[in-house]
């Protein structure tokens, strides 16, 4: 297998794209709600397209290991992981308007999420 790319390229640090987001995790013990969906879906299509979620399912499988087996705190009765994410590829800094606008729209799904998700 030939390689085109020349490994000096590994010490040039702007050939490095820079990715720079937020993230919040939860967990949730109980299925969220049809009617909490809709809410998560509502707000979620508000966002600039800048968002990102990931649902992680726990259980199946996993429920058959003892809790002591694999060292996972967050695991014993713990249905999803969700984990929500902003971007600020191509944003300066976190303080510009738009990074703001994005955190501001991060904690206000956050605060949505609140009825749903473990303490």
């Amino acid at each position: 297998m030939v390689h085109s790319t020349p490994t000096e390229i590994l010490t040039n640090r702007s050939a490095i794209a820079k990715l720079n987001n937020k993230s919040k995790s939860d967990y949730t013990r109980a299925p969220i709600p049809i009617r909490g969906l809709k809410k998560i879906w509502r707000k979620l299509i508000q966002n600039d397209e800048s968002a990102l979620l990931m649902i992680n399912p726990f259980g199946g499988r996993m429920a058959n290991f003892f809790e002591t087996a694999i060292p996972y705190p967050h695991r014993a009765g713990v249905l999803l992981q969700i984990l929500k994410t902003v971007n600020f590829n191509g944003q300066p800094s976190y303080t510009t308007p738009t990074s703001l606008r994005r955190i501001a729209w991060l904690r206000s799904l956050d605060a949505l999420m609140t009825p749903y998700v473990s303490n």
